[in-house]
């Protein structure tokens, strides 16, 4: 075979192999482009929910805006994924009105509409992240995570159901949780809750299952339940704040 027509078979290799778009440290970036084309990983069919079905690291190099409030934005299948938001939004068509508006709180808990069953980020596998960035207007939950997750530095708003609901042995750390139609931030036994914001949610600010630890938050202003809730006993509450 002549040199030209390896080229040519190297090219036809390369054109027939689905692109994966990379960051230089070998992180899959996920941006509305590619996440609208669809093959983010294998099995991903073009729009939304993305699907992630190989374990390892994901960015997001732009907003991702979902249309349907049925809709899911990314469906995680694999463990040990960890999603960097890289300060960037998932945004869903769901609008609350009650709870904190721009000119400031309107004394009444949030109402969601219109209703779904479309999460920001889902997975029910084990030890998966959702990091840094925000999530707001989601027909269901802005993040529901399967246990030993780790929800850190996420800003979940105006979601219809709860803004973060995790199950045992996950850790949510340094997020906020405003305005959702359900809890701002729930987890299962054996959890860790610290360093959190959760106001103005229409049910409980914070829910933990015992035993978990709660510790460092500051809670206000929810509607319902109350600002930081246990089930069960033997959870461990330390230097927390309420109004």
């Amino acid at each position: 075979m002549n040199r030209t027509s390896v080229w040519l078979t190297l090219l036809g290799l390369a054109t027939a192999i689905p692109s994966v778009t990379l960051a230089v440290d070998g992180v899959v970036l996920i941006n509305q482009a590619n996440a609208l084309a669809g093959n983010v990983t294998p099995g991903d069919s073009p729009g939304f929910p993305v699907t992630i079905s190989v374990s390892g690291r994901y960015q997001l190099s732009s907003n991702l805006t979902v249309a349907d409030a049925d809709t899911d934005a990314i469906d995680i299948t694999a463990s040990n994924v960890t999603i960097d938001l890289n300060g960037f939004s998932i945004i869903g068509p769901v609008v609350c009105s009650g709870g904190v508006q721009k000119n400031g709180p309107t004394g009444a808990p949030p109402s969601c509409i219109p209703t779904g069953g479309g999460t920001g980020v889902f997975s029910p596998n084990p030890g998966n992240a959702v990091l840094n960035g925000e999530i707001h207007g989601m027909g269901a939950f802005g993040i529901e995570l399967g246990v030993l997750s780790r929800v850190e530095k996420v800003h979940v708003s105006g979601n219809r159901l709860d803004g973060i609901n995790v199950r045992e042995g996950s850790e949510v750390s340094s997020c906020v949780a405003s305005s959702n139609g359900g809890n701002g931030i729930v987890t299962g036994t054996e959890g860790s809750i610290r360093n959190n914001s959760a106001n103005y949610n229409a049910s409980a600010g914070i829910l933990a299952f015992c035993v978990s630890l709660i510790e460092g938050n500051m809670a206000g202003v929810n509607f319902g339940a109350g600002n930081i809730v246990t089930a069960g006993s033997g959870c461990v509450l330390v230097n927390n704040a309420t109004q």
